[in-house]
C-alpha cells in the first residue's frame, strides 16, 4: 500500500481578516471515540431538545463509530442518527465524513431493513432537490461503498441499474450538473471498470454479465471523453476493451495526448497517472466547450476582489465582514504545481448557489475536492446594486500551494505558506493519521491480478490511500481498513 496522505490546514481564501476551517467534524468525530456511555446517553438527550446540534450529533457518530463492530445496539443507534440526517438535513457536510459513510456490515441483522429504507431516503431527497449537486454528492458518498467495492464487486442487481435505482445514477447526474469537475468523471471511471472486470471473473451469474453488457451499452454510445478514457486507463491497455476504450478516447479528442501515452505505460500506477493528470477540459466539458453559468436576472458580474471589498450590503452599517473558510488542502497537493478555476454564483445570503469547474491545470482531483468543499461553506457579505441586494457571478482561481522549505507553518499565521492569511485562527495542523497496513489484495472469483492493482494505483492518485478521505469506491471493506474502519 501507498504511504497514507497526511493533511495539513492552508488558508486558500487570502481576502477574508478571520478564515475559518471548512467543516468536517473531525474533531467531534474524534472526541466522540473516547466518549463514555454515560456521556454518550446525556448527548442523545440533549438532542430532543436541540436536535439541529450538529456537533452533538457528530460526536455521537464518532462513539457509535467506535463501538459499532462490537456492539450492535451502537450500530443500530449510528444508523438512526445517519436516517436522521438524511432526512432532514441532507446537505449536512456531516453526512460526508468517513465515520457517516455506510458500509455492508451495517445492514447485519437486526438492521437489515435500512439497507432499502436509507437507499430510499436519499433517492427521495435527490428527487426533491435534482439540481443540488451537494446532497446529489452527499448520497454518492453515503451509499455507493455497499454498492461498489474493489473487493466484493457490485452488489447491485441488473433491473435496478436499469431503472437508476443504485448510486451509479448520482455520479451521472453530476456528471451533467457539474461536468467539468474530473472527479465525478474518475468516479463513474471506476465504476464501469468494476462492473465489467467483476463480470468476467470465474463463475460470474448471468445478472453480472447483464449489468456488465449495460454498462457496455452506455459506453457505446457515449461520448464523454473523460469517462471512456479513464475506464480504459483503469482496465488497462493489456486488456483488449482497456485498450480499445483508450483509442476512442483519443479519436474523440486527439488533441489531448494522454490518451495515447496510456496506451504505451504499461505499468498500471504510471498508466492512470498519465490518464488522470492528462484530463482537460476538452476531455470533461460536452464538445470540449465550457457552458458558463447563466446570469439570473438582476446578478451582476463581479471580480472576487470586489465581491469581498466593495458594494457589500453589510459595509453599509458598518457591519461584519463574513467569515470564511480555509480548504484542507491534502499534502498530495503541495508543490503540485496544479490550479483550478472556478465559476461561481453567489446568492443574496452571500453562500455560493452554484459552482463550476471552468479551467484546470495539471489535474489533481484531492486538490480540487478540498477546494470545493471549501467554497461550498463560504459565507461571503452579500452584494448591493441600485440599493438592492443581488446575486453575483464571478470567478476564483485556487492554485496548489507551493510546499514550504522548513516545517509547515500553523494555518493562518503571518509569514506562513502562499496563500496563508494574517490575523488568522493559529490552529494547529491536526496530527497525522494511524500509520498504515500492509495488504495483500485478493480480487474475488479470481479476477485478474492487474485490474486489482490497477484501481489501487487510481485510489492512490485520488485520495493518497488516506483511511479518512472520502474515497468513494473502496471506503469500509474491513480488510483493507485499520480498527473502528467507521471511524
Amino acid at each position: 500500500m501507498a504511504k497514507q496522505d497526511r493533511w495539513r490546514v492552508l488558508g486558500a481564501l487570502a481576502l477574508i481578516a478571520v478564515p475559518l476551517a471548512a467543516q468536517n467534524f473531525d474533531l467531534e468525530i474524534a472526541q466522540g471515540r473516547a466518549l463514555t456511555s454515560t456521556a454518550a446517553q446525556q448527548l442523545e438527550a440533549s438532542l430532543t431538545i436541540s436536535p439541529n446540534d450538529f456537533k452533538a450529533r457528530a460526536t455521537l457518530l464518532g462513539y457509535y463509530s467506535a463501538h459499532a463492530s462490537q456492539d450492535p445496539q451502537s450500530r443500530g443507534a449510528r444508523l438512526r442518527q445517519l436516517e436522521w440526517l438524511i432526512q432532514h438535513e441532507p446537505a449536512s457536510p456531516l453526512l460526508r465524513n468517513p465515520a457517516a459513510r455506510l458500509q455492508e456490515s451495517d445492514y447485519a441483522a437486526p438492521y437489515d431493513s435500512y439497507r432499502d429504507s436509507l437507499r430510499t431516503a436519499w433517492r427521495e431527497q435527490v428527487d426533491r432537490y435534482p439540481d443540488d449537486a451537494v446532497i446529489i454528492e452527499n448520497a454518492w458518498d453515503s451509499v455507493a461503498g455497499t454498492e461498489f467495492n474493489v473487493l466484493t464487486g457490485t452488489n447491485i442487481s441488473s433491473t435496478d441499474y436499469s431503472a437508476g435505482r443504485t448510486s451509479a445514477e448520482y455520479l451521472k447526474r453530476l456528471r451533467n450538473l457539474d461536468p467539468g469537475d474530473p472527479e465525478w468523471a474518475f468516479d463513474l471511471a471506476a465504476t464501469y471498470s468494476l462492473i465489467l472486470v467483476h463480470s468476467a471473473a470465474p463463475g460470474a451469474s448471468a445478472d453480472a454479465k447483464q449489468l456488465a453488457a449495460l454498462a457496455l451499452a452506455e459506453l457505446s454510445k457515449s461520448s464523454d471523453v473523460a469517462a471512456i478514457g479513464l475506464t480504459g486507463a483503469v482496465i488497462g491497455p493489456q486488456n483488449a476493451l482497456g485498450k480499445a476504450l483508450l483509442r476512442r478516447a483519443a479519436e474523440l479528442n486527439p488533441k489531448n495526448p494522454a490518451w495515447v501515452r496510456a496506451l504505451d505505460i504499461q505499468a498500471a500506477e504510471a498508466r492512470s497517472v498519465a490518464a488522470v493528470q492528462g484530463l482537460q477540459i476538452a476531455d470533461l466539458w460536452p464538445g470540449g466547450e465550457v457552458r458558463p453559468i447563466a446570469l439570473p436576472p438582476a446578478a451582476i458580474r463581479t471580480d472576487l476582489q470586489a465581491l469581498v471589498f466593495g458594494q457589500r450590503a453589510a459595509a453599509r452599517d458598518n457591519g461584519p465582514v463574513k467569515m470564511q473558510t480555509e480548504a484542507i488542502i491534502p499534502e498530495a497537493a503541495w508543490g503540485a504545481g496544479c490550479s483550478v478555476r472556478f465559476e461561481a454564483l453567489v446568492g443574496r445570503d452571500g453562500r455560493i448557489k452554484d459552482l463550476q469547474v471552468i479551467a484546470l491545470d495539471k489535474t489533481n482531483i484531492p486538490f480540487l475536492a478540498a477546494e470545493r468543499d471549501g467554497l461550498r461553506q463560504v459565507q461571503y457579505s452579500p452584494m448591493e446594486a441600485n440599493g438592492q441586494v443581488v446575486e453575483a457571478l464571478t470567478e476564483i482561481e485556487r492554485k496548489c500551494p507551493e510546499r514550504p522549505a522548513s516545517v509547515a507553518p500553523l494555518a493562518g499565521v503571518p509569514g506562513g505558506v502562499a496563500g496563508g492569511v494574517s490575523g488568522g485562527t493559529g490552529a494547529a495542523a491536526p496530527p497525522p493519521p494511524p500509520p498504515p497496513i500492509s495488504v495483500r489484495i485478493i480480487p474475488r472469483n479470481g479476477a485478474p491480478a492487474q485490474i486489482a492493482a490497477a484501481i489501487q494505483a487510481a485510489k492512490l492518485i485520488k485520495f493518497q490511500d488516506r483511511w479518512d478521505t472520502r474515497d468513494r469506491l473502496w471506503p469500509n471493506s474491513a480488510a483493507l481498513r485499520p480498527p473502528r474502519s467507521n471511524a
